[in-house]
């Protein structure tokens, strides 16, 4: 007994243009919703320094940030400098360990602000302030004799 078979092969070539379409169409929905949706929080440009060695304590940290315009964020918040020195107290005298507090400040932040942060927090009782930076992306090749 033979069977008939209805199926043929596919002689037909794909059409690029329908796969170009959803291509576009992908395209352009992503530009659209990452620029509809901006990333949340605020922009801190920390300075760029050579590579250094990182601290190696293991005391609990505290994180401040410090904007461009002088606005201090703590927990998230935007903050007073009296509210946070009450909040930096509380906080060094909830925990039985000293208490270390990375400054995040912005590279074109006012030096002085910076240092009265600082100052603020060693009054607290914090026992080390570290300052937040940013390695290079590409660090600088070493020179070598023949270069020079």
């Amino acid at each position: 007994m033979k069977f008939r078979c209805s199926t043929k092969p596919i002689d037909d070539v794909l059409d690029v243009a329908s796969f170009c379409a959803v291509f576009l169409l992908l395209l352009l929905m992503l530009v659209l919703h990452s620029s509809l949706a901006p990333a949340p929080g605020v922009r801190i440009e920390l300075p760029e320094v050579p590579p250094m060695p990182r601290p190696t304590s293991i005391a609990p940290e505290l994180v401040v940030a410090i904007d461009q315009n002088g606005l201090i964020y703590f927990e998230h918040q935007v903050i007073g400098e009296k509210q946070l020195k009450d909040k930096l107290a509380a906080k060094v005298t909830a925990t039985k360990q000293p208490v270390q507090l990375v400054l995040m400040a912005d590279e074109n932040a006012r030096q002085g602000e910076v240092l009265r942060l600082a100052t603020l927090a060693k009054q607290c009782g914090i026992s080390e302030v570290i300052m937040a930076v940013r390695q290079p992306l590409f660090p600088a090749r070493p020179e070598t004799p023949w270069t020079q």
